[in-house]
């Protein structure tokens, strides 16, 4: 019933711009949408992540989260985790979606260039869900953004990657960035892989390790240099 009565608000909405924008840039667009339309508990990779990433996040002694991709059901996530006295923060690369975004800590900005807007290693926790398949599509894309986020994470820093199965994409487990800045590691006593049968939904937990120097002589792929870890 919620999911028609979104759709039909949705098709409605689009056939009055004006009105959409204005709605959309309105406070009261962004408190009433994901109360009314929470659709944590209609997806099982959602209500996981409400029900068992998030609580164990709030739980732990991580100071610092970065929530990558911002939308309506995202919006009331930095409520589960700021109460515990973590620093949460969003990034979109759609300035539209800086209403679904923390207040006051959101960055516009392509997740592969996150670190020329953020400190190097000064994050403890980056949640990069839903992003790879949709937005950052291409490998050499992704081995940007995990280059870029390895950057901001701090020593043992973890990092979150939820993904689809069923897109044309390859296992980001296998991307080049993930081995040589990662290991595929459990966190928090969550499985190191957990899969859903009623969805293509992949969710993988991976600690940031020290680059071999084998690595640092040789960067990746894509061209950029490993030891740029290290810039200031």
């Amino acid at each position: 019933m919620r999911v028609q009565l979104y759709i039909s608000a949705q098709s409605f909405l689009y056939r009055f711009p004006n009105l959409k924008n204005r709605l959309r840039n309105s406070y009261l667009f962004r408190t009433l949408v994901p109360l009314l339309f929470d659709f944590s508990h209609s997806f099982n990779d959602r209500q996981y992540m409400t029900e068992q990433i998030l609580p164990a996040l709030a739980s732990s002694k991580v100071r610092r989260v970065l929530f990558v991709g911002c939308k309506a059901y995202t919006a009331r996530y930095g409520k589960r985790l700021t109460p515990a006295g973590i620093d949460y923060w969003t990034t979109d690369i759609a300035p539209a979606a800086a209403i679904w975004g923390e207040k006051d800590h959101h960055i516009i900005c392509d997740i592969s260039k996150i670190d020329d807007l953020s400190p190097p290693e000064s994050f403890d926790v980056v949640l990069f869900n839903g992003v790879i398949g949709d937005g950052v599509d291409k490998e050499d894309h992704m081995n940007r953004a995990i280059t870029a986020i390895a950057r901001i994470l701090r020593a043992n820093g973890i990092l979150l990657i939820g993904w689809n199965s069923l897109k044309k994409h390859p296992d980001p487990m296998q991307l080049e960035a993930v081995g040589t800045y990662f290991r595929h590691e459990c966190v928090f006593s969550l499985p190191v892989r957990k899969t859903f049968p009623d969805t293509d939904h992949v969710y993988d937990w991976l600690v940031k390790t020290d680059v071999p120097e084998t690595a640092r002589k040789q960067g990746i792929s894509d061209g950029v240099p490993v030891n740029e870890l290290d810039r200031p």
